[in-house]
């Protein structure tokens, strides 16, 4: 990942290719995890190689971990707190006050935020 570098060492990137089921599984910039077969295509400009080489990765698995990132992690306690939010009888009242309480008033604003 970039912010692990160490300082002054600058990003490098990697072509990837994504072929057949594997095309819009993922959006420019995820972060995603990549398997694939490590290929070096050389450079050739007008029939004639250049001697350098670009490199690429013929993908045969994309991993988003952003996806991972949003899996909602709910404890027993979070759960035991939904149920006993759920048997309230003015838990729109409830949720509506707890947007923003450090404003005051606009609570049919909140309510609607709350929508």
């Amino acid at each position: 990942m970039p912010e692990s570098a160490p300082p002054g060492q600058l990003p490098r990137s990697v072509q990837v290719i994504l072929q057949n089921d594997l095309v819009d599984s993922i959006k420019p910039g995820d972060r995603v995890e990549v398997t694939g077969v490590y290929r070096a295509a050389p450079n050739v400009h007008m029939g004639v190689t250049k001697g350098t080489f670009r490199t690429q990765i013929v993908a045969t698995g994309v991993l988003s971990l952003l996806a991972e990132k949003q899996k909602p992690s709910l404890s027993e306690q979070d759960i035991k707190n939904i149920r006993k939010m759920a048997k309230e009888e003015d838990v729109f009242e409830i949720l509506g006050g707890a947007i923003a309480p450090t404003i005051e008033g606009h609570k049919y604003v909140k309510k609607s935020i709350l929508l």
